[in-house]
């Protein structure tokens, strides 16, 4: 599992959705070996229900192409202006 350290993310929220996103340094490999990589990354949340479990969903993107997105399997997403 790559272990992950976030700079300052920004934000921005609007209704039920929320988008972070900001710089991060990606390390990959096991212990001594790991090498970093750094990134941008995007995160995309709506806040459908409560709880949000099989309604709120997510969106992961990175500029090194990963992407991942879905509706909750658990938890629950909250958005609340600041």
């Amino acid at each position: 599992m790559p272990r992950r350290r976030y700079a300052g993310a920004n934000s921005t929220e609007e209704g039920g959705k929320a988008t972070f996103f900001g710089n991060a340094e990606v390390k990959v490999g096991p212990g001594e070996e790991a090498t970093a990589q750094q990134v941008t990354y995007r995160i995309d949340v709506d806040d459908l229900a409560e709880p949000g479990k099989g309604k709120g969903t997510f969106k992961i993107q990175t500029d090194i192409g990963y992407k991942a997105e879905g509706v909750l399997e658990g938890g629950n997403i909250q958005v609340h202006s600041q």
